[in-house]
């Protein structure tokens, strides 16, 4: 019998942390394990500070600090313990409990495992080999999947399994010890739950499932995972959160283990540590994950389609497996876990994908990070359809991350994809919507009409977007129809790296010099005070609106035609520019104010003289010429005013006057 991990006959002395101990810094997710081995001997005066503890009561609410395992085991455990013995499906393993092994670098450790082990145990060993699957960045790193975890790591299996091992005293106190909940308060005074089945499952993976009770004995749960061993002295330490330290645990015992046990068991616990990302109890939560954590991604696409750069960040194209999120459903607030859903067959075309959204990494990525995700909480309630939903957030590898559903692409492109719009009744009632519902949830942004809720933790009342142009307004297609469907096609507002927040008395210009913006849309007040505030919210808004009525009568071509008129026009010193604006110039020598092309101008009269100008498309120009598109910011009307004029419009697209006939 392997007794060498057996702290049940060992002395406690071997599990030692110095009265004077205090957590090194986590400058990032990995920079403890790096820690000399005599931080033992650190006075207890050196200050070691917490980043997690300087967190805004509102961020600590609504991070996550766990991975998502206490949700999940909260959900799933009364579930699981009222099932018999649940087989892995049958393409996990083709005889559960034969004691098949797979041909890989671990069999010489599962040659060492105990004589006294069953077929089931080795069963439930070679299930769990055949359950991982692959990240699909060909990486080498792997994961199981939460579902096919929870299928074999049932109590019964776990009691089965307990079987085998050599029991000092009651099995059930044993299988108690592995597989019941445990109740306990974070460092954040959060209460949490946690188990010991993910440390069973890695040793059992290893061959080596009685060594648990070392751990039992030290005291650590699935919630101390990952454990990681500090290269300064080979030593194994895991972070034991829950206590009122949050003290590194010395491992000691692990010394003790072969070295392939202790390589081996750094490779399957990542197995069992990918995040579950949960979106049932309304709030946006942040995942601050270990490098190593492997991402329960099972598709991934960088494509010049699907990898989108930006000014602040990357967007890709993703496939979370569907055990491991509850992001998509729209009733997922009423959903809870049931047996259906645990014995579902895993279903890809069922499963969304999602855009993941990386900020570039730098010196101030984090300040952008929270910028973005302030605004893009205040309206993650999804109560206005208009805006993009942040799903949740996390960090990884050295970024933070956003998560989105996907878009089927952007108002850019699908202009592009529809270059000869249909002129119908249901087409023009499909735009007037759209555009007002672009109008209204901007209005919203400027009139912070978002529950404030635990969310944001804010008191602004006033904000602004800042980078509004047709790349940041993406569209949504039933799933039922095509792009090309215009009346199933949804538009919302995204990308928030620029928005601002403020209160009613801060609510002044925003002096933004060096900042980088669209230069087809930026409003003029950019080149002349580089002040922003709202109004220059509108005119990009009216550039938005002329080049969508541009192409609902004139096609793509016809954006393209004005699009190189703009830049024909243009008297910039160097480059010309495709902008809606130029320099007052005098004797060759430009001064202070700007003026509205003449292309632009003469554009409008044409579409106005457009046989399939319709009354409503009249109104809308003229809303644009006279109230948005203007240089003087005074002489720009306010969001409550473009929108009311926009649901006059939308509620009236079908009356006589607006040359509209219904369908036949």
């Amino acid at each position: 019998m392997d007794t060498s991990g057996d702290l049940y006959e060992q002395q406690e002395n071997e599990f030692q942390v110095s009265p004077d101990f205090r957590r090194p810094l986590l400058d990032t997710p990995t920079s403890w394990r790096d820690q000399p081995t005599h931080v033992r001997n650190i006075p207890s005066a050196t200050p070691w500070p917490l980043p997690a503890l300087a967190l805004s009561e509102a961020e600590q609410s609504s991070t996550c600090q766990d991975r998502g395992d206490s949700g999940h085991l909260e959900n799933t455990i009364q579930l699981l313990a009222t099932e018999t013995t649940i087989q892995p499906r049958p393409d996990l393993l083709a005889e559960v409990g034969s004691g098949m092994r797979n041909s890989d670098s671990r069999q010489d450790l599962a040659d060492s495992e105990d004589d006294s082990s069953t077929n089931s145990l080795q069963g439930i060993q070679d299930a769990l080999h055949a359950a991982t699957l692959d990240h699909p960045s060909n990486n080498g790193t792997r994961f199981i999947p939460i579902d096919d975890f929870d299928r074999l790591m049932t109590r019964e299996n776990v009691r089965e399994s307990c079987k085998s091992l050599t029991v000092e005293g009651s099995l059930e106190t044993l299988v108690a010890d592995i597989w019941d909940p445990h109740s306990y308060n974070n460092i954040h005074g959060q209460r949490l739950s946690t188990s010991r089945r993910k440390l069973f499952a890695i040793l059992i993976a290893l061959g080596k499932a009685q060594k648990i009770k070392s751990f039992i004995k030290c005291a650590i749960w699935d919630k101390d995972l990952p454990v990681q061993q500090n290269k300064y002295g080979g030593q194994w330490v895991c972070h034991q959160d829950g206590n009122d330290k949050g003290d590194l645990i010395y491992l000691d015992f692990m010394k003790k283990w072969r070295l392939p046990e202790q390589r081996w068991f750094d490779t399957y616990q990542w197995w069992m540590l990918s995040p579950i990302f949960d979106g049932l109890n309304g709030k946006v939560l942040f995942y601050p994950l270990h490098n190593q954590i492997v991402l329960p991604f099972i598709q991934e696409e960088e494509n010049e389609y699907d990898f989108q750069n930006g000014g602040f960040g990357e967007v890709r194209r993703v496939k979370i497996h569907p055990a491991h999120h509850n992001l998509s459903s729209s009733s997922a607030r009423d959903q809870r876990l049931t047996t259906s859903t645990i014995n579902m067959e895993f279903e890809t075309a069922k499963n969304p994908s999602f855009a993941i959204k990386r900020l570039f990494s730098s010196s101030n990525s984090k300040s952008t990070f929270k910028r973005e995700v302030e605004a893009l909480k205040r309206f993650s309630s999804g109560e206005c359809k208009f805006l993009i939903k942040l799903l949740a957030t996390y960090e990884h590898g050295g970024y933070y991350h956003l998560v989105f559903p996907w878009a089927d692409g952007n108002l850019q492109e699908l202009w592009q994809r529809n270059p000869n719009p249909e002129h119908s009744y249901n087409s023009i009632r499909w735009l007037a919507t759209q555009c007002w519902g672009v109008a209204e949830a901007l209005r919203r942004i400027h009139d912070n009409l978002f529950d404030e809720g635990a969310n944001s933790g804010q008191s602004a009342t006033r904000g602004r977007h800042g980078d509004i142009k047709p790349e940041n307004i993406l569209y949504f297609v039933d799933s039922a129809a095509t792009d090309h469907d215009l009346t199933q096609i949804q538009l919302k507002i995204s990308d928030f790296g620029l928005a601002r927040w403020h209160t009613e008395k801060s609510n002044q210009p925003i002096y933004e010099n060096g900042t980088q913006r669209d230069a087809t849309y930026r409003a003029p007040e950019h080149d002349l005070t580089k002040s922003i505030s709202q109004p220059a919210d509108i005119w990009p808004l009216a550039c938005l609106f002329f080049e969508f009525l541009t192409w609902y009568l004139r096609g793509w071509e016809g954006v393209e035609k004005q699009t190189d008129a703009r830049v024909d026009e243009s008297n910039a010193l160097f480059v010309k520019e495709d902008n809606y604006f130029n320099n007052k110039q005098a004797n060759g020598e430009s001064k202070l104010g700007v003026i509205l092309k003449e292309c632009v101008v003469k554009w409008f009269d044409e579409l106005h003289h457009d046989l399939r100008c319709t009354q409503f498309i009249a109104d809308f120009l003229e809303l644009i010429s006279d109230r948005m598109m203007r240089i003087r910011i005074e002489s720009r009307a306010e969001c409550t005013e473009i929108v009311q004029a926009l649901e006059g419009m939308k509620d009236n697209a079908n009356a006589k006057k607006y040359g509209l006939r219904s369908p036949e």
